[in-house]
């Protein structure tokens, strides 16, 4: 049987004009939020994002297992709620594994046997489940997103519930006139972007301080045209308060308006969700912010 994946290629993106990015200076720095237990493994968080129904109007979000060489054990999960994230050491949701070859697979939690979503979601070009492969790496960070909305009952078509697998990086930002500036990325991963539940392509603004923006359209988007199930580029900022609004690309929807505060140092990767099966808008959709690494 074909290995098919889903790797994701990152998005060269504008940056912010407060975020040019010139590296005056080079320093030592000491990542102070990681999986800092055990530096020389790879390290995987879980995303649920799984909906199921016939109608996708009202289809319900669903718990999965996620498990990884056939277990829900170590890096693996078992009854991940709805839209949440595996828990990890430092409140980023990464979980350590070991290098080499790894099996994944995912399903509904507590699915009765011989039922929709009881086996695997990744299925072959005839809708039969299949286990895929992949090597992670020594000191890398991989967010898997499992994302889609399944049939109420019958075989998961093919490519419903990608294998998706980002490697995040784990880098600190540039140094620019002795500031260490801080860095985020956008992960899509809203399917209800879309009234068909397919998701669709979303403009990422970034503004100065705490207070929404009347209208974004004044503004040049930092991450253009980010797709469902795909990530941008990382957005290099200076330490400070930013509004970061969400609008669909082509429909000009705005689903989410989220404030952060960026510190010199951080890497965070700012995650867009549906909440439930509705019309987008902002009242289904939010953003998690989620701190990645510290840099001191």
């Amino acid at each position: 049987m074909r290995l098919s994946l889903m790797f994701l290629a990152r998005r060269i993106v504008a940056l912010l004009p407060v975020s040019a990015v010139v590296l005056t200076a080079t320093v030592a720095c000491s990542d102070s939020v990681s999986p800092g237990s055990s530096p020389g493994v790879p390290h995987i968080r879980i995303i649920n994002e799984i909906f199921q129904g016939d109608d996708p109007a009202a289809a319900l979000a669903r718990p999965i297992d996620y498990l990884i060489d056939s277990a829900t054990t170590g890096a693996g999960v078992a009854n991940l709620s709805p839209l949440s994230m595996t828990a990890g050491d430092s409140g980023n949701g990464y979980r350590n594994t070991t290098p080499g070859v790894h099996s994944f697979a995912a399903r509904v939690a507590g699915a009765a046997p011989g039922t929709t979503g009881e086996t695997s979601f990744y299925t072959t070009s005839t809708n039969l489940p299949f286990l895929p492969k992949l090597v992670l790496n020594a000191g890398e960070y991989y967010t898997i997103l499992v994302a889609g909305i399944i049939p109420s009952s019958g075989n998961i078509p093919q490519g419903t519930v990608p294998m998706t697998i980002i490697t995040d990086d784990q880098f600190p930002g540039p140094i620019f006139n002795n500031v260490l500036k801080g860095r985020f990325h956008i992960i899509n991963l809203a399917p209800y972007a879309d009234p068909s539940g397919s998701g669709t392509y979303v403009d990422v603004y970034v503004t100065n301080g705490s207070t929404p923006p009347a209208d974004v359209t004044v503004y040049v988007p930092q991450a253009q045209y980010t797709s469902y199930q795909s990530t941008s580029a990382y957005i290099n900022v200076d330490p400070g308060t930013y509004v970061v609004t969400f609008r669909t690309s082509f429909t000009g929807i705005d689903l989410a308006q989220q404030t952060i505060t960026v510190s010199a140092g951080d890497v965070r990767t700012l995650v867009l969700q549906s909440t439930s099966a509705a019309a987008p808008s902002a009242s289904n959709h939010r953003v998690v912010s989620l701190l990645d690494h510290h840099y001191d």
